[in-house]
C-alpha cells in the first residue's frame, strides 16, 4: 500500500471516529438573585442584579455592613457605585445572567436518532464557570478572590460514573452531573464545601459553610439551554464522507491498475 493511500484512510478513520464525539454546551440563564455573603472575614455581599446590568458594572462590595447584609434586600438600599467608608466595591458577575459555564462531553457511537435512555458523561469542563485569573469566567476569577483580604478561589470537582444525560427520541431532556464546589481562602480556619449540580434543566451553586465564625453563603441557579433543544444526529459530517469515499476510490483504482 502506497504512503498516500495509506495517509487518506487514516484520516477517513480519524475523522469518521472523531463524529462520534459529542460535546453539549452548559450555557445558563441564571436568575438575577443568586447571590454571595460572607459575615466575618470580609462583610461581604454580591448579587447578580446588583449595578447597571453592564459586564463592566459593580455588582458587589466588601465591608458592606457588620455581618455581610442581607443579599436579598432592595436594589434601592444598595449601591455598588458607591464606595467609600471602608467600602470596596467589585465586579463578581461580568456575563450578568447570561453564564457561559462549559461543556459536557458523551459517546455518541451507536446512538441513533431516535435514541431513548441515558448514557454516561465521559467530559465535563467547567473552566467558563469559575477559573483563577479569567476576569471573563462567569464567577470573575480575579475579582472573586481578591473579596479575601489574603486571597481565596473556587474549586470545582469532576464528573464520576454516577453522572449521566437522558434523551428521549434523540432530544436531551436531562442532565444529571453533580460535583464539589469548594470554597478556599487563605487565613480562614478551612475550607467551604458545598455542590454544583445540574438536575433536569436546572443548574445550582450551593455552598452553605460555615468556618468558625465565618458562614459563606453561594447561592446561584438557573436553566441549561441545551436540555430540550439538543439533538442527537450520529451522523459524520459531510468532510467524514467525502474523505472516506476519496480512500475507497484510490484502493479501487490501485485495484484496478494492477489487473491492467
Amino acid at each position: 500500500m502506497s504512503r498516500y493511500l495509506a495517509a487518506a484512510i487514516a484520516a477517513a478513520v480519524l475523522l469518521t471516529s472523531n463524529a462520534d464525539a459529542e460535546l453539549v454546551s452548559l450555557a445558563s440563564t441564571m436568575d438575577g438573585f443568586g447571590y454571595f455573603t460572607e459575615n466575618a472575614f470580609t462583610d461581604s455581599i454580591a448579587r447578580i442584579n446588583f449595578g447597571d446590568g453592564s459586564a463592566t458594572d459593580r455588582d458587589g462590595m466588601n465591608q458592606f455592613s457588620d455581618g455581610g447584609g442581607d443579599p436579598l434586600l432592595p436594589e434601592s438600599t444598595y449601591d455598588p457605585l458607591v464606595g467609600g467608608g471602608g467600602v470596596s466595591t467589585v465586579n463578581i458577575f461580568p456575563n450578568e445572567t447570561n453564564f457561559n459555564v462549559g461543556q459536557v462531553g458523551f459517546d455518541e457511537t451507536g446512538l441513533l436518532p431516535s435514541f431513548t435512555g441515558t448514557v454516561a458523561v465521559n467530559s465535563l469542563d467547567l473552566g467558563a464557570f469559575y477559573t483563577t485569573g479569567d476576569a471573563t469566567s462567569d464567577i470573575n476569577g480575579v475579582d472573586f478572590p481578591n473579596i479575601f483580604p489574603f486571597g481565596g478561589g473556587l474549586t470545582l470537582g469532576t464528573f464520576d460514573a454516577n453522572d449521566t444525560l437522558t434523551f428521549t427520541n434523540g432530544l436531551l431532556t436531562s442532565i444529571d452531573v453533580e460535583v464539589d464546589a469548594t470554597i478556599n481562602a487563605v487565613g480562614a480556619p478551612g475550607p467551604y464545601v458545598g455542590t454544583l449540580t445540574f438536575s433536569g434543566s436546572n443548574i445550582a451553586l450551593d455552598i452553605n459553610a460555615t468556618q468558625g465564625p465565618s458562614t459563606i453563603d453561594f447561592q446561584l441557579s438557573g436553566i441549561v439551554g441545551a436540555v430540550n433543544n439538543f439533538q442527537i444526529s450520529a451522523v459524520p459530517e459531510p468532510g467524514s464522507f467525502g474523505l472516506a469515499a476519496t480512500a475507497f476510490g484510490l484502493i479501487a483504482l490501485r485495484r484496478r491498475n494492477r489487473k491492467s
